[in-house]
Parts: structure tokens; sequence; C-alpha cells
């Protein structure tokens, strides 16, 4: 690859990095956690991760009713833990659309068929296009930093 090609790349990479920092209003001081540190909080999340979800799948198989009472318990604490009142509500209305949706469906295929359908629909809706309009926002970063570093070069 051609220098010029390496060199496009790395900015492009530092302009996504500066964009980022500025989406989540990262500060120096607020600095994300050095490597190893997070390595290790990682490892504990998925530890977490694999008991809790060994646990409901035991629940599954075993007791049904358990298994819907700790999942709603599980989703009324998500739901109590976000701050902003208006997306709590926005998140339980949808987690009910969902779950009544569902509850119609049928048969099991049916509701894999739904819930595929579900997906599938609100990635090509809401992220594909979201996803272009970023890409699209850093080739023109892209664009206007290339500008700007090739009068600087003359």
């Amino acid at each position: 690859m051609p220098s010029s090609g390496i060199q496009g790349i790395v900015r492009l990479k530092r302009i996504a990095t500066i964009l980022v920092m500025r989406v989540l209003r990262l500060d120096n001081e607020e600095a994300p956690m050095n490597q190893p540190l997070w390595k290790e909080e990682s490892e504990k999340r998925r530890e977490e991760s694999e008991k809790r979800h060994a646990r409901m799948a035991r629940l599954f198989k075993e007791d049904r009713l358990g298994f819907e009472r700790e999942r709603k318990r599980l989703f009324d604490e998500f739901f109590s833990s976000v701050e902003d009142e208006d997306l709590r509500q926005r998140l339980r209305s949808l987690q009910a659309s969902f779950e009544t949706k569902m509850k119609h469906a049928g048969s099991a295929h049916n509701r894999f068929v739904l819930a595929q359908t579900l997906f599938w629909d609100n990635f090509h809706n809401n992220w594909e296009p979201g996803i272009l309009q970023f890409s699209e926002s850093l080739k023109n970063l892209e664009r206007t930093y290339s500008a700007f570093d090739d009068k600087q070069d003359s």
C-alpha cells in the first residue's frame, strides 16, 4: 500500500477518534481506562454474564414460570436504571410492544421468523441509514482534513 494510503488511513482513524471523543464528550481527565484494567474489568463482566446465562438457561429448562418472573425482573431492573424518564418510558413501551407481538405470533417458528423480521426491519430502517450517514461524514471530514494537509505541504 502506498504511504499516502497509509497516511490517509491513519488520518481517518484520528478523525474517527476525535469524533467519538466529541460525541462522548470525553475530556483529557476523563480519558478511557488503561488497557490492563479494562481487560480485567471486561473479564469480570464476561464471567458474570456467563454465570447469569447459565442460571437463566437452567431456569428456562426446569421452571418456565420462574424464568419468566426472573426475565421480567431483569427488564424492570434495567428500565429502572435509565435516568431519562422519557427514554425509560419509550423502552418500556417498546418491550411491551415486542412481547405483545410475540404472544400473538403463535408457534415457536412464527415467533422466530417474526423476531428475525423485526430485527432486520429495524436494521434497514434505522441502523443502516445512520451507519451510511456516519460513513459519509467521515469521508467528508477526511476530504476536509486532506485539503487542509495539502495546503500545509505547499
